[in-house]
């Protein structure tokens, strides 16, 4: 259980950065 969480704490981590780094480009090109 535990493992599972830390997977789904990194993967929800990950697509955060990679959100705000798109939004980052779009907004400064």
């Amino acid at each position: 259980m535990r493992v599972t969480a830390a997977i789904v704490f990194v993967l929800c981590g990950h697509m955060t950065a990679a959100f705000w780094l798109l939004l980052w480009k779009a907004v400064d090109p």
